[in-house]
C-alpha cells in the first residue's frame, strides 16, 4: 500500500540481514507507533486526572453556588427592604457577585497555603535521602557488586534506553534464525 511504512519491513530485514547476518530485526515499527506506545500511559494518567479535575471543579462551582443561594435565601427580606428604600438591583447583584469573588479568593488562598506546607513537607522529606546521597563514598559505591535498575553491572544499554541482549541471547537468536535467502 502506497505510504503504509510496514510495506517495507520484508525489504529492510532482508538488506539488514545481507549486512550483518548476527543482527535481529524484531518488531519493526515506525517513530508514530513507538511514541504512542511510549506516551499511552501518560496520556492515561492526563485523562484520569483531568476527569476528577473537571469532578472537582463541578463539586466547587455546586458548593459556591449552594452557599450563596443558601445566603440569598436568608436575606430576601433585606434585599426587598433595601430595593424598598432606593437601592438599584445592580448594586444588589453586584454585592452578591462580590462574596462569590470573595469566595473564591479564600478558596484560592487556602489552596496556596495548603500547597506551601505539602512543598515544605516534601523538601523535609527529601533532606534526609538527599543528605545520605551527597554522602556516598566513591570508592565503596564503585566496588559495589549491586546492580543498577535491574541490570548486570556491566550491561551494555542502548542510547534509546533499551536493554541490549547479552552475548548468550545473540547466540541463542542467531542459531534459532536461518540466514535470509536472496
Amino acid at each position: 500500500a502506497a505510504g503504509d511504512p510496514y510495506a517495507l519491513v520484508p525489504t529492510i530485514t532482508r538488506i539488514v540481514r545481507e549486512m550483518a547476518q548476527d543482527v535481529p530485526v524484531e518488531q519493526p515499527a515506525t517513530l508514530d507507533d513507538v511514541r504512542a506506545e511510549v506516551m499511552a500511559p501518560d496520556r492515561l494518567n492526563a485523562i484520569v486526572f483531568g476527569g476528577f479535575a473537571a469532578v472537582a471543579l463541578a463539586i466547587a462551582v455546586v458548593g459556591v453556588a449552594g452557599v450563596l443561594a443558601f445566603s440569598v435565601s436568608g436575606r430576601t427580606r433585606e434585599f426587598g427592604i433595601r430595593m424598598a428604600v432606593g437601592s438599584q438591583p445592580g448594586e444588589i447583584l453586584r454585592q452578591v457577585l462580590g462574596e462569590g469573588v470573595i469566595m473564591g479568593a479564600l478558596g484560592v488562598a487556602a489552596g496556596l497555603g495548603a500547597s506551601l506546607v505539602l512543598i515544605v513537607s516534601a523538601i523535609g522529606a527529601s533532606l534526609m535521602p538527599a543528605s545520605h546521597a551527597s554522602r556516598t563514598d566513591v570508592m565503596q559505591a564503585l566496588r559495589s557488586a549491586r546492580p543498577t535498575l535491574g541490570y548486570p553491572a556491566a550491561a551494555s544499554v542502548t542510547p534509546v534506553g533499551i536493554a541490549a541482549p547479552r552475548h548468550s541471547e545473540y547466540s541463542a537468536r542467531r542459531s534459532s534464525i536461518a540466514p535470509a535467502s536472496s
